[in-house]
């Protein structure tokens, strides 16, 4: 019973936090046209697309280094998909169908510290 009383409250816990700080999904439909945006204020810009066909998914990011992060997390695995590394990027990940990912940017600490704007662009294929 103390258990369940636990898990119970770390998710009441967690949900209010996410709720104060979610913010709008993207679906992006489209196939390899690149997708252009900015950030700024500690907002973050977060897509999200479902995998139609079982196969490989390639996603081209780039970013400024010097203002942006990214997080990519996939519907199937519970976490984030390791980091790539500095911007240019492709990342390759072998998805099934029905798989929905989420790509989300947002300045990193000295940027926003700075007020500096993150610029990004990206493809998925």
């Amino acid at each position: 019973m103390q258990a369940a009383v636990l898990v119970s409250t770390f998710f009441s816990i967690f949900a209010t936090a996410s709720a104060i700080a979610a913010e709008p999904v993207i679906q992006v439909l489209s196939g390899p046209a690149p997708v252009i945006g900015s950030t700024d204020d500690g907002v973050t810009r977060s897509y999200s697309f479902k995998v139609m066909a079982t196969g490989s998914t390639t996603f081209r990011l780039d970013a400024d280094n010097l203002a942006c992060a990214y997080d990519l997390q996939k519907s199937s695995k519970l976490g984030f998909l390791p980091s790539a590394g500095r911007f240019p990027l492709r990342h390759i990940d072998k998805a099934a169908a029905g798989d929905v990912y989420t790509l989300s940017f947002f300045q990193n600490r000295s940027a926003r510290i700075a007020k500096d704007v993150c610029n990004f662009s990206f493809t998925v294929e």
